[in-house]
Order: C-alpha cells, then structure tokens, then sequence
C-alpha cells in the first residue's frame, strides 16, 4: 500500500495534473475578477466552461460553420500545409 501512495505521489502523470488544475483555477479567479469589474468587456478572458461550450455551441461563427467546425477545417489546412513541406524537404533533401 505504502509503495503505491509512493509511486503516485512521485508520478509526472499527478504533478501534471496539479499543474494544469493551478492554471485553471487561477484563470478562472481573474475570469470572476473581470467579471466583477463592468467596465471591462467579458470576452476580454471567459471562463473555462465557456470555452469548452464554444467548440459544442452549434451556432455559426465564420461562413456558417461551428467553432469546432472552424478549428477542425483549420487544423487540416494546417497538416496538409505541413505534409506539403515534409514531401518538398524530401524530394529537395
């Protein structure tokens, strides 16, 4: 039992986790920091449920496609972009 507390409390995986869990609690205390303060757009730094509910939100956002629609089309003019320049480093080198 106690080797096994041990091996999780030494793991990459947990101090990983505490880090991105530190991150998005201090994102989302000056995303209620912004919020409280009216005169600043909220926008400016939404709140994490916010963000993950814009990738599901089905709602049009540039030439009637979805945010996740958008960042998907994106992604894949991104990877054939990148697998254009492997094939032409290929061929030239």
């Amino acid at each position: 039992m106690m080797k096994t507390i041990t091996k999780i409390k030494n793991s990459k995986a947990l101090l990983t986790l505490v880090w991105v869990l530190g991150i998005l609690v201090i994102w989302e205390i000056f995303a209620f920091i912004i919020q409280a303060t009216k005169r600043t757009p909220e926008n400016i730094m939404p709140h994490v449920w916010q963000i993950f509910y814009s990738f599901i939100d089905p709602k049009p956002v540039s030439n009637g496609m979805s945010c996740l629609q958008v960042v998907l089309f994106n992604a894949g003019q991104t990877l054939s972009r990148a697998g254009q320049g492997f094939m032409i480093g290929t061929l030239i080198g």
